[in-house]
């Protein structure tokens, strides 16, 4: 039975336990150090690959790997590969539920992987990459791919598979209303996110304002006077008549889209840089582009609605 401890907090049933929480803290300190150095090493390596793939533009990945094993079968698994292009270096994911259940598939019914940015890898995973020398497996991958450029130098470079972000299907929707552009842009999003987080922040708004301009034009709407994202997004909703539960939530929606279009304007390098600029994180660009895509995707939604509607009518 545990007793009420003294003022310290360091005494549990009599026993002073002051000695070994101080250990405790020690080696906790000393692990998350380590996992701080490691993950700058993989940093390191993974700029020093990118330069050589830049140069030598071309694409490199290496073979899936496991990340979370699926212990009971029931689907919960991750599965992953390491890939480093002109477009930048980073962790392609996809969970196993989304195999069984078909979910993020590209038009022709290819997998869609998730991006995840080096700074974001969790603790474990960055600890299994470097247990398992798969930074080593991805530099043999990236010489192999540069030296068979050599051998062929008819041979294109390699691009890199469609990825998406976990939620939004922005390339499904897109496709299915004929938005060519919408779908260039949102790639454009993604290769942004994983190599330039400024330009995935602008990219973000420039998402937005190519489904409200492909709404507007749908519809036969003229652009507004002043084609900021605010007012096309005004304009969008509009036209697309929602209901009381969709303005609703649209009045949360409005308040993310002010938010992107803030990002732009004060992070993004949209209208250039000063000497005091901060840079938005990766994280910070990757909330950006996962929120434009989940916005994208429902007014492409209310729309492809919409028009069935009037179809059907």
């Amino acid at each position: 039975m545990v007793e009420d401890q003294d003022e310290q907090g360091d005494t549990v049933d009599g026993a002073d336990l002051s000695h070994v929480l101080r250990e405790l803290s020690i080696a906790t300190d000393a692990v998350v150090q380590r996992d701080a150095a490691t993950r700058e090493q993989v940093k390191t390596l993974a700029n020093r690959l990118l330069e050589e793939a830049r140069r030598a533009h071309v694409y490199a990945a290496t073979s899936n790997f496991d990340l979370v094993e699926d212990t009971y079968g029931q689907g919960h698994g991750v599965y992953g590969y390491l890939a480093v292009g002109p477009h930048g270096f980073h962790l392609a994911t996809r969970a196993e539920w989304e195999d069984i259940t078909e979910h993020s598939l590209a038009p022709d019914g290819a997998e869609l992987y998730s991006v995840l940015a080096l700074e974001n890898w969790p603790v474990e995973w960055l600890r299994l990459i470097v247990e398992r020398n798969l930074m080593h497996q991805l530099a043999q991958c990236l010489l192999t791919a540069i030296q068979d450029q050599i051998a062929d130098p008819k041979k294109n470079a390699a691009l890199p598979p469609d990825m998406q972000q976990p939620s939004p299907g922005v390339v499904a929707i897109a496709a299915q209303l004929g938005f060519a552009k919408v779908i260039d842009v949102w790639r454009e999003t993604q290769r942004e996110l994983v190599a330039n987080p400024t330009g995935a922040l602008r990219a973000a708004c420039v998402l937005l304002e190519t489904v409200c301009k492909h709404i507007l034009h749908e519809r036969r709407v003229p652009l507004p006077s002043t084609p900021t994202l605010p007012n096309l997004y005004k304009a969008a909703e509009k036209e697309l008549k929602m209901d009381d539960d969709e303005r609703t939530l649209a009045t949360g929606l409005r308040a993310v889209v002010d938010g992107i279009a803030h990002g732009r304007s004060h992070r993004s390098n949209a209208h250039g840089a000063g000497p005091q600029d901060i840079a938005p994180s990766g994280s910070h660009a990757e909330l950006a582009v996962t929120a434009s895509g989940a916005l994208a995707v429902h007014f492409m939604k209310l729309l492809s609605e919409r028009l069935k509607s009037t179809t059907n009518g």
